[in-house]
């Protein structure tokens, strides 16, 4: 068996001399038959112990007695030491690469001028170029196949370090950084909070609040970041982690499912994914607000949206804002007409496939997301009492209500996210496929027994011993009814809504019920740690 691994680093390996790499997790996974061991060390990722009980601690004690000092030094050296020690744990080669290619952007930025000339461009370009092809070089050199080609893994986060560093070029050839110091470029570019999974953020965004002096000490903030932070982890382990497995066996059984087993495969892997996004970011968000940083939101209850177009204004917010920017509006933006303004938009979402994935089915899902925004845009299909007005054109073909609108627009994604997760494009086509078969099938319940959080286990133990009988019309209510808690979580409020409200009420009370269901939340959460898993976009 060892003969067919290559262990790459801590948290990634190769198997069969195949390109692809895959997250380690700490306990034991099986690829494609191999039983595969976690190498030595200790990946730090947010929901592990070393993260929570021991590096987040140091952090925070430490950040608060520097900021005693006054020194703005001081907070940015230790941020910048801190993120070092923290991606430092997912392998000391990675962290070099992140180290160069920082390097790369400081040279380019000692290298422009204040004023626009035709050199800063070159070197713009040049700066851009360099993380583009690095970039490329990581994440599709295995695609291509090329003999001779060395493979290498591809660093955690390297999708969103490249897009901030590309960021900070753009804004500095356009004026909006005209003084930096090496300690600031360093810690917008490894800023720990945001760099394996984002958000991307802007240099002003993490550099304003250090050089304004806010320390991360007042109440309200911090106890802000807390709650982010409660929320995120229990999004991520009692959620997402309970619904991967439900999306792992439909996905490897995609030949095997009937229509209600494909259904609930694409919507549970739309879920998952959202849970376990967006719940990084509402801990990233958590742990920078404790350090008197306000990063910026990435989730804004996306499936409360009534279209595609409205979705994506809510799903993987600084992504788009970081597209919009310096694609969507160098391009011309919305001006010069319907055709071009759809071209346009079609070209930004194909990027933001490919810059999530090489093969033809990431490609697929971006054009998808651009013809269900560009369709959208054009108005034909309107929202009742619906106040965005910004179309393409007056005709109006059909109004339908909200409800609706939120319906249609979940499957759409929920749809088009088949060709995302599934193994390759023939799995796919199989899924589609797989809707329109109407057979029954007991696969739906063999689904259904993935979902096994070990709360039941005193239950499913009972079953099997005494009513044998009854064992899959329980895995089947457990399953139902988890994708229902899961539902009403999305029609609720967000974390951030429910974050800016606090533990104080405006009257000055102690919202006591708030604080037991969040000290539930973190200890339940906590207990749960035994299976770390990492985050679905670390691979990105």
């Amino acid at each position: 068996m060892r003969r067919n691994i290559d262990i790459i680093s801590d948290s990634f390996l190769k198997i069969k001399g195949q390109t692809q790499y895959f997250p380690i997790r700490p306990d034991m996974l099986y690829l494609e038959g191999l039983q595969v061991v976690r190498t030595p060390g200790d990946t730090m990722v947010f929901n592990s112990f070393s993260f929570i009980f021991l590096y987040l601690p140091i952090v925070l004690v430490l950040h608060r007695i520097l900021r005693h000092f006054d020194d703005q030094r001081l907070t940015e050296g230790l941020l910048v030491l801190a993120s070092c020690v923290f991606y430092g744990m997912f392998g000391v080669k990675l962290l070099l690469i992140l180290l160069l290619l920082a390097a790369a952007g400081w040279c380019c930025f000692l290298l422009m001028g204040e004023e626009k000339n035709r050199k800063d461009r070159i070197v713009l370009i040049s700066g851009v170029l360099i993380q583009l092809m690095t970039l490329a070089f990581f994440k599709y050199a295995g695609a291509l196949d090329i003999e001779g080609l060395p493979a290498a893994a591809m660093p955690v986060g390297l999708s969103f370090y490249t897009f901030a560093l590309i960021s900070f070029l753009m804004d500095r050839y356009q004026g909006r950084i005209s003084k930096c110091t090496l300690l600031e470029y360093l810690t917008f570019a490894l800023y720990f909070p945001k760099l394996a999974e984002g958000p991307i953020a802007y240099f002003h965004e993490i550099l304003d609040p250090i050089r304004e002096g806010r320390d991360g000490g007042e109440l309200c903030p911090f106890t802000e970041g807390v709650i982010l932070f409660i929320i995120g982890l229990a999004k991520k382990v009692l959620l997402a982690d309970a619904l991967a497995p439900v999306v792992d066996y439909g996905y490897q059984m995609t030949y095997y499912l009937n229509w209600l087993s494909a259904l609930i495969a694409a919507a549970s892997f739309i879920l998952q994914l959202y849970f376990d996004f967006s719940g990084y970011c509402d801990m990233a968000c958590g742990i920078s607000l404790m350090l008197g940083i306000r990063l910026p939101v990435n989730f804004l209850s996306p499936f409360k949206a009534v279209s595609i177009r409205e979705f994506w204004k809510k799903w993987h917010i600084t992504l788009s804002r970081f597209l919009t920017d310096h694609v969507y509006i160098p391009l011309g933006g919305s001006r010069k007409g319907a055709a071009r303004t759809i071209i346009k938009t079609l070209i930004v979402f194909l990027i933001s496939g490919i810059w999530h994935g090489s093969t033809a089915g990431f490609v697929i899902w971006g054009l998808l997301q651009g013809i269900g925004v560009a369709f959208c845009s054009l108005g034909f299909v309107r929202i009742r009492n619906f106040t965005d007005r910004k179309y393409l054109q007056k005709k109006i073909f059909l109004t339908i209500p909200r409800g609706i609108g939120i319906f249609v627009n979940f499957w759409f994604y929920a749809f088009s996210m088949i060709f995302f997760r599934a193994q390759d494009l023939s799995y796919a086509l199989r899924m589609f496929r797989e809707l329109f078969d109407l057979r029954q099938s007991r696969f739906l319940i063999y689904m259904a027994q993935q979902l096994s959080p070990a709360e039941l286990y005193p239950i499913r133990a009972l079953l099997e011993l005494k009513f044998p009988d009854f064992q899959d019309a329980f895995a089947l209510l457990t399953l139902a009814v988890f994708l229902l808690i899961c539902v009403l979580i999305l029609t609720g409020q967000n974390s951030f809504e429910i974050a800016e409200q606090g533990l104080i009420s405006n009257t000055g009370e102690v919202r006591v019920r708030r604080c037991i269901l969040l000290a539930v939340l973190l200890v339940w959460s906590v207990i749960s740690l035994g299976g770390v898993s990492t985050f679905l976009y670390f691979k990105f």
